[in-house]
């Protein structure tokens, strides 16, 4: 699960599990309200799809945090062309120049890619 910030464009892989549940995503919206709160950083929208795993926990943390959750149109591939084009660069690129040694390599191949994009200028 990721996150990126539209006005600087920087990611932030928030995490990852093999079996993503309402309660998993509920606690990375936890943590992503923690962090912004040690950044003093002002989020006002989150955007997001339809997955059943953004269970009305998820948009409560967020909600009591003072941030709005929108929901993504169906079928509409241009409402989040940002993500959309690191998420597909990370899927074709890290695959096919990576080679992971084991579980804990595989973890922080994207962290890696992240910091990449984001020294970089990237996206």
């Amino acid at each position: 699960m990721a996150v990126i910030e539209h006005a600087t464009r920087r990611i932030q892989i928030l995490g990852s599990t093999l079996h993503q549940t309402g309660e998993w995503t509920t606690q990375v919206a936890r943590n992503l309200v923690m962090d912004i709160k040690d950044a003093t950083t002002t989020v006002k929208i989150l955007i997001r799809d339809h997955s059943s795993n953004f269970t009305e926990a998820f948009d409560t943390v967020l909600a009591d945090a003072g941030i709005r959750t929108m929901l993504r149109n169906v079928r509409t591939p241009r409402t989040n062309p940002i993500m959309k084009r690191w998420i597909g660069s990370a899927r074709h690129e890290l695959p096919n120049r990576t080679l992971a040694w084991n579980h804990e390599h595989l973890r922080q191949i994207p962290h890696d890619y992240e910091h990449h994009h984001t020294a970089t200028g990237r996206t």
